[in-house]
């Protein structure tokens, strides 16, 4: 859920992505699976690519 990223994940991939940045590298997330109700929050946290392969699940079409 949107909620439980938001607590437990979405800390820790902004801290990777600051200390990626700080190196003026491009921060790419490949992620199986519907990713759709938590991909605003990456954008938000400022990735750079997103590479998604499973357009079959749920909303990813």
């Amino acid at each position: 859920s949107p909620e439980l990223f938001k607590k437990y994940f979405l800390p820790i991939y902004k801290k990777l992505i600051e200390n990626v940045k700080k190196y003026n590298l491009f921060f790419g997330w490949h992620c199986c699976g519907s990713v759709h109700d938590v991909l605003p929050l990456m954008i938000d946290a400022g990735i750079d690519v997103f590479d998604v392969v499973q357009t079959s699940a749920r909303d990813m079409e």
